[in-house]
């Protein structure tokens, strides 16, 4: 219903107010979403496959050092969040444009680290198909805005 009426989740002004003022964090994040290359995005699979004892190895996400880097730096700006019950809820998805809402870029943040620890692959799927790009893209925008355009300092 309040979709409908054009008003906002209640909640999105908490998402945000909890993003750190840290303009060493957000620097990080911005060279860090920066230096992503499509082979970062292309995650290959390690592991996997019976040993020589009989035991079995699971696969498992190789991720490279700079999506590691900017997987951090989510978490260092604070948008990985226990405010958002992201297990609740579906990941949010960007719109027709390829973009995401810097609350919904808070929950994607959180959504992909945290259920990274329950089904490894997670952050692949999410580097292969654009939203993480997304979710940095939003979040960083959002803080360029908040620090007053384009030019200022982050």
């Amino acid at each position: 219903m309040r979709a409908l009426l054009g008003l906002g989740d209640p909640d999105d002004w908490l998402l945000l107010a909890q993003l750190r003022d840290d303009h060493e964090a957000w620097r990080s994040l911005r060279e860090a979403a920066a230096a992503l290359t499509d082979e970062d995005r292309t995650v290959r699979w390690g592991g996997g496959g019976q040993q020589p004892d009989g035991t079995h190895l699971t696969r498992h996400p190789v991720y490279g050092e700079r999506l590691r880097r900017a997987v951090g730096a989510l978490s260092a700006v604070g948008a990985v969040t226990p405010r958002y019950r992201w297990m609740d809820h579906p990941v949010p998805v960007p719109g027709p444009d390829g973009r995401l809402s810097a609350t919904d870029a808070v929950r994607a943040a959180t959504a992909l680290v945290r259920g990274e620890r329950f089904c490894d692959g997670t952050i692949a799927d999410a580097a292969g198909s654009g939203l993480l790009d997304a979710t940095l893209a939003a979040l960083l925008a959002w803080h360029e805005e908040r620090a007053g355009g384009a030019g200022a300092p982050a």
